[in-house]
């Protein structure tokens, strides 16, 4: 695991995700098969084993990377965080969240929870009220599409995930932040994020409200990155 960190931190990734597990209870348990349409064969998934994952991590940071867990249930994610993980990749999807010293060690490690409800919440009746509950106690949120799973556009999810996060409970302004300095900041990209001097100016220009209706994201009117306008449909 170590050698695999230092092998992604040499070709200069952003960031490491860990695979905590995936919908396994734990390893020995029935097997759980992964299958997507951009991959040619199903992949069994099993529990990665607590000294790996502590590896994985530390190794992450001793490269200077922030590193998130890709974790569904709440024993999964009380793990990663335990282990020094930065961030949880989805969460807790599986089970309604019914432990609050979970929602508080979040708050006390400063853990960025990223919950892509465009992929979970159709198939997941406790994402929705999981994420309300993570947001009402202050966790940082941060909108992440993991559009690389095989459906959906770069984009067009982005704007669904917004929808979704005030239909589960958040406020448009909320969402609006999760998806500029929350995930600049889960990013560790200062120059993004926010409108401020020496920062890129990567704006989008709307015709409507987000605040009132966060639908009116869909509303473009002109899109502007670092300071060149690259679409204008005024």
């Amino acid at each position: 695991m170590r050698d695999l960190v230092h092998h992604l931190a040499d070709r200069k990734v952003d960031a490491i995700k860990l695979l905590s597990e995936g919908a396994c209870a734990c390893a020995g348990s029935p097997p759980y098969v992964w299958r997507n349409a951009a991959f040619p064969v199903a992949v069994e998934l099993v529990r990665l084993p607590l000294d790996f994952l502590r590896s994985g991590i530390e190794t992450g940071h001793e490269r200077g990377l922030r590193v998130t867990v890709h974790t569904t249930q709440q024993a999964a994610a009380r793990e990663a965080i335990e282990a020094g993980a930065d961030g949880l990749e989805h969460g807790v999807t599986v089970e309604p969240i019914t432990d609050h010293s979970l929602v508080e060690l979040m708050l006390e490690r400063d853990i960025t929870y990223t919950p892509t409800l465009w992929i979970h919440d159709a198939t997941h009746p406790d994402t929705r009220g999981n994420v309300k509950k993570v947001a009402d106690a202050g966790v940082r949120i941060a909108l992440g599409s993991d559009t690389f799973s095989g459906r959906g556009l770069f984009g067009a999810n982005t704007l669904e995930e917004a929808e979704l996060m005030v239909a589960a409970g958040m406020t448009p302004v909320q969402s609006l932040v999760a998806a500029t300095s929350g995930a600049a900041r889960q990013c560790v990209r200062p120059d993004l994020g926010t409108v401020a001097p020496g920062k890129r100016a990567d704006l989008i220009v709307l015709t409507a409200d987000p605040t009132q209706d966060i639908s009116n994201l869909r509303a473009l009117g002109m899109t502007i990155l670092n300071g060149e306008i690259v679409v204008d449909k005024r």
